[in-house]
């Protein structure tokens, strides 16, 4: 997934708001949902679910969720 992190910085700080909705969480950073939901079920993206609310992400964490999967593994 190549992505420009500082683009996606840019939308998130653009609101104060900590945390986001998967749908919301998506079109910021310009991914599908179900990739959100894939990354929250497997562990990698960090979610709460509230009451009602369905599943929250804090910006930060997915800044640097998308930071981390945007960053292509290399073998040693």
């Amino acid at each position: 997934m190549a992505t420009n992190v500082t683009e996606f910085e840019d939308r998130l700080s653009s609101d104060d708001r900590w945390y986001v909705r998967v749908n919301e969480g998506a079109r910021l950073v310009g991914l599908s949902p179900k990739t959100l939901y894939t990354g929250i079920y497997a562990g990698s993206l960090p979610a709460r679910k509230f009451r009602g609310r369905g599943w929250l992400i804090r910006r930060e964490d997915l800044l640097q969720w998308v930071e981390a999967e945007s960053t292509p593994n290399v073998a040693a």
